[in-house]
């Protein structure tokens, strides 16, 4: 009688890549009360074919508490992502971060400008600055193969957005 082991078999293929790239410069200062401020901006270039997005954390920085905004939002090419980021600490750090799990944004080949969008309810002399501290934080799978891909460019240039006054 004849036996086998175990059969791996292993294939080969590329990946879709993210590319991230400078984004939008924000405003220095803004005044509490004012809605929909853009509080963070970036390029994510797609490459190959469709990604997924699962999630995304960003580091919160500065002076202001969190609770200093409100409606904190995740646009993607102009349009509302329909998530609202959840403010979370992890080891003494502040995170804001989108959760796309149930629904993951589809991320076709090409150029997406990834925005977020905050109402500013309250601070004075207070800074804000948020920030894709690693390529980590962005989690997006291949469409085809299903395979996490990590995102390149996530740099202080690229991810980083210039701190602002409230």
């Amino acid at each position: 009688a004849n036996v086998q082991g175990n059969y791996f078999s292993l294939v080969s293929g590329t990946l879709a890549t993210g590319v991230f790239t400078a984004g939008t410069i924000v405003a220095s200062t803004v005044d509490a009360g004012t809605t929909s401020f853009t509080a963070w901006s970036t390029n994510l270039q797609v490459n190959t074919r469709v990604l997924k997005m699962n999630s995304l954390a960003l580091n919160f920085i500065g002076s202001a508490p969190v609770d200093a905004l409100e409606k904190v939002k995740l646009f993607i090419d102009g349009v509302d992502s329909g998530v609202t980021g959840v403010a979370s600490t992890i080891q003494g750090s502040n995170y804001v971060t989108f959760n796309f799990t149930a629904a993951p944004v589809t991320l076709t080949t090409g150029s997406h400008t990834l925005d977020v969008r905050v109402d500013v309810v309250k601070g004075s002399n207070r800074t804000v600055q948020f920030k894709l501290s690693n390529a980590a934080d962005l989690s997006v799978t291949d469409a085809q193969f299903g395979m996490n891909v990590t995102a390149t460019g996530v740099s202080s240039a690229n991810t980083t957005a210039i701190q602002f006054t409230i």
